[in-house]
């Protein structure tokens, strides 16, 4: 993904492109290592009665539905659709609500004037605020040429090497959960 940024050599692009092709085939035995390591472990859960096994049944059905629709009839078709917004949809909900939550106790904590660093993390939230607001415009006319460069040339470098560096730490997870050395995540935290 870092090569079609910046590359314009065809033999370089076709070389990315092959690695792309290598890292989407990795990405899927690591999918497929993922959802039987989750069946084992939730499987282990029911078997022991832990507290919320029942959740656990919950799980592997959802899932197995999942597979079997998603592999049988394809995610185009319109029966996965309507199965994948009626749960996603709601549980991406969920789970945006509860991050709105954590992000204002967040703001809270790092908005205080406590020393420079904040203060000046305050001030580019003000002129973040001003610049993003309808009336803005209206409020200071000559930050909006300043605030369209910063959106447009230092957010879009930041925001290609956040793309990059998770790229590359999905990458080694990958490669760690295939070697068997992720063995923590996929099964709860225990020990096999």
């Amino acid at each position: 993904m870092a090569i079609d940024f910046g590359v314009t050599n065809v033999t370089t692009r076709a070389a990315g492109g092959m690695l792309g092709g290598w890292a989407s085939l990795l990405f899927a035995f690591t999918y497929l290592t993922a959802f039987v390591s989750f069946t084992k472990s939730k499987v282990r859960e029911i078997r022991r009665r832990k507290p919320y096994w029942y959740m656990a049944i919950l799980c592997l059905v959802v899932a197995g539905i999942f597979t079997v629709i998603g592999l049988g009839l394809g995610p185009d078709s319109d029966i996965y659709r309507v199965f994948f917004n009626a749960v996603m949809a709601n549980g991406g909900s969920a789970a945006y609500a509860m991050v709105g939550f954590m992000f204002f106790s967040i703001a809270f904590r790092a908005l205080r004037l406590t020393s420079v660093d904040s203060a000046v993390f305050f001030l580019c939230w003000i002129f973040y605020m001003i610049f993003a607001m309808p009336m803005g415009q209206a409020i200071l006319p000559q930050f909006f040429p300043i605030g369209n460069w910063v959106q447009n040339v230092v957010n879009v470098a930041g925001a290609r090497a956040a793309t990059i560096a998770a790229a590359s730490g999905m990458l080694f997870i990958a490669i760690r959960s295939m070697l068997g050395l992720e063995r923590g995540a996929q099964t709860g935290g225990e020990k096999e």
